[in-house]
C-alpha cells in the first residue's frame, strides 16, 4: 500500500495532489482541482489472476469536494477500479464501484480507444490521477514492479488460452509525466490482448497519430475485430491488403506491424518485387511522415525506384536524417510548379538543398540588387563577381550551404556588398564587404578561408583584397 498523495491526518487534513499544500475541511481549493470530484488519498495497487482473467486492481480512499462550494471532506466508502484482461475471449474491461458490497460497473475498452486511453477514455477515473504531479513519482520502483508483474501475468495467461507463445511487450514507465505513469504499458497490453500473436510494435499507442498511409489505422481496427474472434493476426492482415503479400512481406509484417504502411508505399513506388523488399527496410525510419508519400511516388515516376533508395540511403544512420527527409518532402509539397523539380537533373544527395533552393526562388521575387560590379575581378583563375539579382544570392547560399540569401535587403539598401569567388564557374568563397572592410570570407559550410587546404584559394582572396584596397576585419582570412 502506498500513500500516493502524502496526507498528514486522515481525519481532517488533506494534501493537494498538484501544489502539495495542505488543506482542512473548512478551507477551499478553488480552481486547483476543478473538474475533479475525487482526489485519491491512499492507493493500493495489485495484480490478480482468476480463471481466464487478469485484473489490474486499484483500491483507494479519496478526498471529495463539492464543486459549487469547494468544501473538502473524506469519502466514507473505499473506492475500487479495475482493468480486466479477458485472455480467453480477448476483451478488456474497465470496472469500477464504490463500497465493498456494490457490484462492478463494466465498460469495454475497444482498440480504437487505446491512443487516448488515459487522455480521454479514463479522464474521470482515478487511474488518470496517478501521474508525475502526484506523490507517485516518489515510488518509481514500486510502480515499475507492479507494471512488470501485470505484463508478465497477462502474457502468461494469454499463452495458456491461445496455445502458442506470446511475445512480451515492454515500455518503461514515466513518473514525471502529467498522465498515468503506466499509460504506454497499459495501452500495449490492451492491444496485445486483442491480437496476442501480433508483433510487439503494433501495440504502439501513438499509431493512430503517426500513421500517414491510406487506411493503415482503419486496417488495424478491422484486423482487431477478426483477431477477437480467434483469427490469426497474419491471416487477418492479409485479408485487408489490396495485394496478397509475398513471403518476404509476410516476414516483414510479423517483424513489425508498421511495415504494413511501408508495403503500401513500396507498392505505389514500383512493381519490382526486389525493389519493394528493399524499400520496406529503407522506409521504416520514416513511417508516419505524412509529407513523404507524394514526394517519393513522384520521385519514382520521374526518376526511378533506385533513385528513391539512394535518396533514403543518403540519410541512413544520421542523427538528423529524419529531419532532412521531412524538410525535403515539406519543400516539395510547398513548390507550386513541380516541373521545376523534375525538369532538371538533381542527384539524390543534392535533393534536399535543391528543393529548398527552388522553393526559395518561387516564394521570393527575383529583383535587381544594388550595382556592385566595381568589385568584380579575375585573379589567379578565380572570378570574383558581385551577384546582380536576388536569386543569385539563393543560388550562392545553396552552393555553399549558408544563409547569404537572407542578405537581399541589406545588399539592396547598400548596407553591405556580397562577392562570390568562383573557380571554373563553381562558387568557392562567399565574401561580405562593408565599406572598405571584409567582414566575412567563408568557404562551404561557413568555414573561414584560413581553414582551406588550398593555398591557391587563400592567395587569390589575399590578392583580391590588395587589388580592391580592402581591409580584413573578419578573422576568416588569418587564424
Amino acid at each position: 500500500m502506498f500513500n500516493w498523495r502524502g496526507a498528514a491526518d486522515l481525519s481532517s487534513h488533506y494534501t493537494c495532489p498538484h501544489c502539495g499544500r495542505g488543506y482542512t475541511d473548512d478551507r477551499t481549493v478553488g480552481d486547483i482541482i476543478a473538474n475533479h470530484g475525487a482526489i485519491p488519498l491512499v492507493v493500493e495497487l495489485s495484480v490478480k489472476e482468476y480463471k481466464h482473467f487478469v485484473d489490474f486492481n486499484i483500491k483507494y480512499e479519496a478526498v471529495m469536494y463539492n464543486q459549487n462550494t469547494d468544501d473538502l471532506y473524506k469519502a466514507i466508502e473505499p473506492r475500487f477500479e479495475s482493468i480486466r484482461f479477458d485472455c480467453k475471449y480477448r476483451r478488456v474491461l474497465l470496472r469500477s464501484k464504490i463500497g465493498g458490497r456494490a457490484r462492478f460497473m463494466e465498460t469495454v475498452i475497444l482498440p480504437g480507444e487505446v491512443p487516448a486511453i488515459v487522455d480521454k477514455g479514463l479522464s474521470n477515473h482515478v487511474i488518470n490521477r496517478l501521474d508525475g504531479l502526484s506523490n507517485v513519482r516518489k515510488h518509481r520502483k514500486q510502480c515499475a514492479e507492479v507494471m512488470a508483474e501485470l505484463r508478465k501475468t497477462v502474457v502468461s495467461c494469454l499463452e495458456k488460452h491461445t496455445g502458442y507463445p506470446v511475445r512480451d511487450t515492454y515500455h518503461p514507465i514515466n513518473t514525471n509525466d502529467t498522465r498515468f505513469f503506466g499509460k504506454e504499458v497499459l495501452g500495449r497490453l490492451i492491444l496485445k490482448t486483442y491480437a496476442p500473436d501480433a508483433p510487439v510494435p503494433i501495440a504502439s499507442t501513438s499509431t493512430s497519430r503517426t500513421t500517414a498511409m491510406r487506411n493503415t489505422w482503419d486496417t488495424y481496427l478491422t484486423v482487431f475485430r477478426d483477431t477477437m474472434q480467434g483469427k490469426a493476426y497474419i491471416d487477418a492482415v492479409e485479408g485487408k491488403l489490396v495485394k496478397q503479400p509475398s513471403k518476404a512481406k509476410r516476414i516483414a509484417i510479423m517483424a513489425d506491424a508498421l511495415n504494413i504502411e511501408a508495403i503500401y508505399l513500396a507498392e505505389q513506388i514500383t512493381d519490382n518485387k526486389d525493389y519493394q523488399d528493399q524499400l520496406i527496410t529503407a522506409l521504416r525510419p520514416y513511417l508516419g511522415m505524412e509529407l513523404l508519400p507524394e514526394f517519393l511516388t513522384d520521385y519514382a515516376t520521374n526518376r526511378s525506384p533506385r533513385n528513391v533508395l539512394q535518396f533514403l540511403a543518403r540519410y541512413e544512420g544520421q542523427d538528423d536524417g529524419w529531419r532532412m527527409v521531412r524538410d525535403t518532402a515539406g519543400s516539395y509539397r510547398d513548390i507550386n510548379d513541380k516541373s521545376l523539380v523534375w525538369g532538371v537533373k538533381i542527384k539524390p544527395a543534392d535533393m534536399h538543398d535543391k528543393l529548398a533552393q527552388i522553393l526559395a526562388k518561387e516564394e521570393s521575387k527575383n529583383v535587381p540588387l544594388k550595382d556592385n560590379s566595381a568589385l568584380d575581378a579575375r585573379i589567379y583563375g578565380f572570378d570574383f563577381i558581385a551577384p546582380r539579382m536576388s536569386h543569385d544570392l539563393i543560388d550562392l547560399g545553396t552552393a555553399l550551404h549558408n544563409c547569404v540569401a537572407n542578405y537581399k535587403k541589406r545588399v539592396i539598401n547598400g548596407e553591405c556588398a556580397i562577392v562570390a569567388a568562383l573557380k571554373d564557374g563553381r562558387p568557392v568563397v562567399c565574401i561580405e564587404i562593408r565599406g572598405d572592410e571584409i567582414v566575412q570570407a567563408k568557404l562551404i559550410n561557413n568555414k573561414g578561408v584560413y581553414t582551406s587546404e588550398s593555398e591557391e584559394v587563400k592567395n587569390a582572396v589575399y590578392q583580391y583584397m590588395d587589388v580592391k584596397g580592402l581591409r580584413d576585419t573578419s578573422r576568416d582570412l588569418r587564424s
